[in-house]
C-alpha cells in the first residue's frame, strides 16, 4: 500500500481531490480544526516537516514526497495533534482538569519511536 501525506488546502471552492484530502484527515482525526483551514493546512504542514526533519536520511530509492513511509505518515498526524492541542493548553502549557492534566510536547517519544523505531540492534558508524 502507498501512503500519502495528510493535507488540505485553505480554499471556499474544494474540487473532488480537494473534498477526498479533507474526508481522509476528518476519518482520521475527527476533531481536526476544520473551523480554520489556514491553521489546519499549517498544522499539517508543520507536523510533515518535523517528522521529515527527524527521519533518517531517505535510502536511494525513497521518495517521501509522493511515497513516504506509512509510519511517517501515522507519525504526522500524531504529531499535527499534539501540535494542536499545544495550542489548545490553558496558560501553564497545560491540557486537562485537576489532578488529570498533561503539557504535550512536540515530537514525543511515541512519535519519535515511530519515526525511529528501536531495533535493538548495534550500528556501527
Amino acid at each position: 500500500m502507498t501512503s500519502t501525506w495528510f493535507a488540505v488546502t485553505n480554499t471556499d471552492t474544494p474540487d473532488a481531490a480537494e473534498d477526498a484530502r479533507r474526508e481522509r484527515v476528518l476519518s482520521a482525526w475527527p476533531t481536526a480544526p476544520f473551523a480554520n483551514l489556514e491553521v489546519l493546512s499549517l498544522i499539517l504542514t508543520v507536523a510533515r516537516e518535523d517528522v521529515i526533519e527527524f527521519a533518517p536520511a531517505p535510502g536511494e530509492n525513497d521518495d517521501w514526497d509522493t511515497a513516504p513511509k506509512e509510519r511517517y505518515v501515522l507519525a504526522q498526524l500524531e504529531q499535527a495533534k499534539t501540535l494542536w492541542d499545544a495550542g489548545s493548553t490553558d496558560g501553564g502549557g497545560e491540557i486537562g482538569e485537576g489532578q488529570f492534566t498533561f503539557t504535550p510536547r512536540p515530537l514525543d517519544a511515541r512519535i519519535k519511536r515511530m519515526i525511529r523505531p528501536v531495533d535493538r540492534k548495534p550500528h556501527v558508524l
